[in-house]
């Protein structure tokens, strides 16, 4: 299996009250430790053995090397899409996205029916903040019908989410907020997603909506204390005065601890 362990950070919704820091998520897979063999210190004379030394130096994380030997990988059987692939996730890994995208793309014309190709160049496409491309792409991979579609689903919403902190750092908060409104359906696990819907109900002035997306998020990461400050402000908005101050005091509790 090819992972790719960049990661794209989902920025937090600006806010009209003082800022609170929201740690981003990732998409970052990590794989367990595993014995390796040495590796051969004879070059390959044949696609396979490329593949091999490839994915051996992969997983020890020698993404540079590896994109070496899936080079030579590529050369030697220049209609490999699984070469090409292996080849852009180790670009990838290195930060060279725009080579990497050159490689996703020669794979994906091999094999377009490969919805794990298309999903690893979705992440490329998010990355370049190329919203509409990696939406075609996952759309593309989930209507092959994977065996877990988790995965894309997770990075479908992870795209949503990415967009709408680019609406929001224009202000353009319905669109944000509907973009949000996909995110949340596709992975309702994250409490940074209702956190960020709930950012823009607040800048829209719909205080009760905000109050039951903070909510949300509290019960879903309860120690966190941005959550409980920014309900506050909703509650102070409303005019709820106390509710306002017993969160700002559990906001300041959990920040001492």
């Amino acid at each position: 299996m090819l992972i790719l362990v960049a990661v794209v950070g989902v920025m937090a919704l600006q806010q009209t009250q003082p800022s609170t820091e929201q740690s981003s998520d990732h998409t970052a897979t990590r794989k367990p430790s595993v014995i390796q063999p040495d590796v051969p210190a004879a070059p390959p004379t044949t696609a396979e053995a490329a593949m091999a030394l490839g994915k051996l130096l992969f997983d020890k994380r020698d993404y540079q090397a590896a994109a070496e030997a899936f080079s030579e990988a590529v050369r030697l059987d220049p209609n490999s899409a699984e070469a090409f692939h292996r080849l852009a996730g180790s670009r990838f890994n290195l930060g060279h996205t725009e080579q990497a995208l050159s490689d996703f793309n020669r794979a994906v014309g091999l094999a377009p029916e490969n919805a794990e190709i298309r999903k690893h160049r979705a992440l490329a496409f998010l990355t370049l903040s190329r919203f509409d491309d990696a939406f075609a792409d996952l759309h593309s991979a989930l209507e092959t019908g994977p065996d877990d579609p988790k995965p894309y689903e997770e990075l479908l919403a992870l795209t949503f989410a990415r967009r709408a902190f680019d609406h929001a750092e224009a202000e353009r908060w319905y669109e944000a907020l509907a973009d949000m409104d996909h995110a949340i359906p596709l992975d309702p696990s994250k409490a940074d997603y209702f956190h960020k819907r709930a950012a823009c109900h607040y800048n829209l002035k719909q205080f009760e909506k905000a109050i039951a997306d903070f909510t949300q998020a509290i019960e879903l990461e309860p120690d966190n204390p941005s959550h409980y400050l920014n309900r506050g402000y909703a509650y102070q908005a409303m005019g709820d005065e106390e509710k306002a101050e017993a969160d700002y005091e559990q906001a300041k509790m959990l920040q001492t601890l």
